[in-house]
């Protein structure tokens, strides 16, 4: 189990390590699936507690500006995502390996 956490770190790290709490240190999916934020200089990282059910994941109360890039921190290409009323959709890749969490850097940051 540790070995695990130790790739996913290896690869999720930036999310982790040298960052603060973002001013919402959580929300939820309109799925329920909790996400966590944390903030690093101008980036977001919305971490996502287990693996997508779905092709797009929504998440509550949060919108960006157009030329906000989001990356999966496994692959590091850009996402397609829109803002549907308050909320943000992202199209999730359907090759995603499972991992306990997956983290979203998002960039720049939302001011709220």
């Amino acid at each position: 189990l540790l070995l695990k956490f130790g790739k996913w770190l290896e690869v999720n790290g930036d999310a982790i390590y040298e960052t603060r709490p973002w001013i919402r240190a959580e929300s939820k999916t309109l799925d329920d699936m909790e996400i966590r934020y944390t903030q690093k200089e101008n980036i977001l990282y919305a971490i996502l507690l287990g693996k997508p059910k779905t092709s797009t994941i929504t998440i509550k109360s949060l919108n960006l500006e157009n030329n906000t890039k989001i990356q999966i921190l496994d692959n590091n290409k850009d996402l397609t995502w829109k803002n549907n009323a308050e909320n943000l959709e992202i199209e999730i890749p359907g090759n995603l390996i499972w991992a306990p969490a997956y983290a979203f850097k998002i960039k720049p940051k939302p001011i709220k």
